[in-house]
C-alpha cells in the first residue's frame, strides 16, 4: 500500500443521480442530500472527490469535498481545454490514450461549429471505460439546486427497473438439502430511517431462513443495478464475515477499503462505520457456502458486492458477466458549473486483484441480456436455469462437507482463489 499523503481531509458520502450518464440529453437531474459520519481518509493536497459504487444510469454515491462555486468560463476554449486536462489527468486510462490525437480533433470539431458540450461529451466517449460521463452546467445546476431543497432523487430520463423489495425463501437442493434465497435488490436511498429498513429486512430474512434450517445461501445480486452499497454490505455482513473485502487507489495513490463487521459496513478502519444497524438479527453464517447469482445488470454498487464476495471461500457465482461498472470515479467541476465524473479506478478484491470492467461468474450461462422490462427470473413461471444450477452445486456442496467435517474451516489464507473454488 503506498505511504498515505500529508494532506487529510474529511469527506461525507453522498448520492446524487445522474440521468446524464448514458447521455440523455435534457434530464432532469436531482441531489439528494443525507447526514451520514463522517469518514477520513488520506488524499492530495489538490484533492477530487471519488465517486465510489456508481450505478450504470441515474445513481452516483460518492466521496465529496466541500468546494466553493467555480468562477465562470473564460470562453468554449477554455472550456474544453480544462475538460480534456482533467480527463488527462484522471481517467486511469489515460496512459493508452492519444491525447494529441484528441486535442487535434477537438479543435476541428470547434472550427465545424460544434458547442463546447458536443466536444466534451465527444472527449468522455473516447476515454472508453463505460462509466466516465459529464454533466453540463445547466444539468449541473440542477443537482445543486436539489440538492439545496433536500429534494429526493427523481429523474425524466430512462426509468430505473421497477424497485423490489427484498426476498427471502428456503429452496430444496440435492438429496432433500435446505438452501436460503436471498434476493438483495438494488437500494436508491440515503434516509437513515429506508436504509435501516432494508437492511433489517435482509437481516430478519438470515434470521427466518436459519430457524428454518438453512444450511447454506443463494445471494441474488441480478438486477441490482447498484445506489447505496453501505445497507447492503451490512446487512450481508454475517454472511461475508469480519473483515475488509475491497478497495479503490485514488489517482494520488490513495487507498479506500472497504470491510463489513457485525452489522456494520466501514472504511478504512472497522471504527470508521459508514451504515450499522442499531439491532442486529442476522445469525453468523460466514462458514456456510455461498452460490452468487449475477448478469448483466448487476451493476455497479451491486458490482461491489460481487468484488466483495470474490475471496470468500465455499462461494461460487452463476450467470453471466456483469455489466462493467467496477470502478471509481473521480468528480471534477470545471470553471463554469459543469461536472466531470472520470473513471479514475477500478475496484480491487481484498487479494488486490483489479477489475474495471464485466466481472465473469464461474459457471456462464450466455442468456440474452435482460432490459428494464425484463421480467425478473423465475417471476414469471419460466425456469430459472441459473438458480437451477446454483441450488445443484450449493445442495453438492453441503453433502460433501458434510462427509468431510473439516471443510470451509479457516485456513484458505494461502490459497488461490481457484484452490478456494474447487472446494
Amino acid at each position: 500500500m503506498p505511504a498515505p499523503m500529508s494532506s487529510n481531509l474529511v469527506v461525507a458520502l453522498q448520492i446524487v443521480t445522474l440521468a446524464a450518464l448514458s447521455g440523455c440529453n435534457g434530464a432532469e437531474v436531482r441531489f439528494l442530500d443525507f447526514e451520514a459520519p463522517d469518514v477520513e481518509f488520506s488524499v492530495s493536497s489538490d484533492p477530487r472527490p471519488i465517486a465510489f459504487g456508481i450505478s450504470d444510469e441515474e445513481v452516483t454515491q460518492g466521496a465529496s469535498v466541500a468546494s466553493t462555486p467555480p468562477p465562470a468560463a473564460n470562453s468554449s476554449a477554455d472550456l474544453i481545454r480544462e475538460a480534456i486536462n482533467a480527463c488527462e489527468a484522471n481517467s486511469y486510462r489515460r496512459g493508452s490514450i492519444d491525447w494529441t490525437a484528441i486535442r487535434a480533433r477537438a479543435d476541428t470539431m470547434v472550427a465545424e461549429g460544434k458547442s463546447s458540450d458536443e466536444v466534451i461529451r465527444w472527449v468522455v466517449a473516447q476515454l472508453d471505460d463505460g462509466h466516465s460521463s459529464y454533466l453540463n452546467a445547466a444539468e449541473a445546476a440542477k443537482v445543486r439546486d436539489a440538492g439545496a431543497q433536500g429534494q429526493t432523487p427523481a429523474s425524466s430520463g430512462p426509468a430505473m427497473p421497477p424497485s423490489i423489495d427484498p426476498v427471502g425463501r428456503l429452496v430444496e437442493g440435492p438429496g432433500g438439502t435446505k438452501l436460503g434465497y436471498l434476493r438483495v435488490p438494488y437500494l436508491i436511498a440515503m434516509e437513515r430511517e429506508r436504509m435501516t429498513s432494508y437492511a433489517s429486512r435482509l437481516a430478519a430474512l438470515q434470521r427466518e431462513l436459519v430457524d428454518a434450517g438453512a444450511q447454506g445461501w443463494i445471494i441474488d445480486l441480478r438486477r441490482n443495478v447498484g445506489g447505496n452499497q453501505w445497507p447492503m454490505l451490512a446487512a450481508l455482513s454475517n454472511i461475508l464475515g469480519d473483515g475488509a473485502h475491497g478497495s479503490i487507489v485514488a489517482p494520488d495513490g490513495s487507498r479506500m477499503t472497504w470491510g463489513t463487521s457485525a452489522g456494520a459496513a466501514w472504511i478504512n478502519e472497522p471504527t470508521s462505520k459508514v451504515f450499522a444497524l442499531d439491532a442486529f438479527a442476522a445469525p453468523e453464517t460466514s462458514r456456510l457456502p455461498v452460490a452468487l447469482l449475477i448478469d448483466q445488470r448487476t451493476a455497479s454498487s451491486g458490482e461491489s458486492l460481487v468484488v466483495s464476495f470474490r475471496n470468500r471461500a465455499n462461494t461460487r457465482s452463476f450467470g453471466d458477466p456483469t455489466a462493467g461498472k467496477s470502478s471509481a470515479n473521480a468528480t471534477v467541476t470545471l470553471q463554469d458549473g459543469s461536472i466531470l465524473n472520470i473513471t479514475a479506478s477500478a475496484l480491487y478484491d481484498s487479494a488486490g486483484r483489479a477489475f474495471g470492467g464485466p466481472i465473469a461468474p464461474d459457471v456462464a450461462f450466455n442468456l440474452p441480456a435482460p432490459t428494464r422490462e425484463t421480467a425478473f427470473p423465475g417471476s414469471d413461471g419460466a425456469p430459472d436455469k441459473v438458480l437451477d444450477a446454483a441450488a445443484a452445486w450449493l445442495g453438492g456442496k453441503i453433502e460433501t462437507d458434510a462427509e468431510t467435517p473439516d471443510s470451509g474451516k479457516p485456513g484458505t489464507e494461502g490459497q488461490s482463489q481457484a484452490d478456494i473454488r474447487r472446494n
